[in-house]
């Protein structure tokens, strides 16, 4: 009885989370041939800012690139928003993407002692932006540009799903860029 009830219950939801996993992989795949056609690197910012909005439960996605000491907003997912902003490339942000990982989780983040040198001006950034987590675009060791995840719409943190679909489809991005 129990034992049968917790078996098909957990049989359905390894089901499910193969089937998500599956489509994610196929929309990577579908994202890395239509990204590798293009030269312009609008257009597949565009497309991988599309696909973030399709498959995470964020409400915006913008994009900054490198320009030689900052990282200049150059895209948003929402068509009426500022880009008149950037990030400093000598950031305590940025150099922990690079020393540690390509992605950070703002919340997460704020709990490691390199947080606490992150200039007042970039932590009312993200907060106004209502940004949760940050991609690193890498091209081997070098940060090309910065994906900005901004308004998660539920209360959870990023799954380790999410995280490695964002980081998979932002390096393909990088890629082709």
């Amino acid at each position: 009885g129990f034992l049968a009830l917790m078996y098909s219950l957990l049989n359905k939801a390894t089901g499910r989370i193969f089937i998500r996993s599956e489509k994610r992989g196929e929309l990577v795949n579908d994202f890395s041939r239509e990204v590798s056609g293009t030269l312009h690197s609008s257009e597949i910012m565009k497309r991988l800012s599309s696909l973030i909005l399709e498959e995470l439960p964020v409400q915006g996605v913008y994009m900054l690139l490198r320009s030689d000491r900052e990282y200049r907003a150059q895209y948003a997912s929402n068509s009426l928003a500022s880009l008149s902003f950037s990030i400093r490339a000598d950031s305590p942000m940025i150099a922990y993407l690079a020393e540690w990982d390509d992605y950070l989780v703002i919340s997460e983040f704020k709990n490691n002692p390199l947080y606490l040198s992150v200039w007042d001006s970039e932590k009312r950034l993200l907060q106004d932006l209502s940004a949760d987590c940050v991609v690193a675009m890498k091209d081997g060791r070098d940060s090309l540009g910065l994906v900005l995840l901004c308004g998660r719409r539920t209360g959870k943190s990023y799954t380790a799903e999410e995280i490695s679909f964002v980081r998979t489809i932002t390096s393909v991005a990088s890629i082709a860029m």
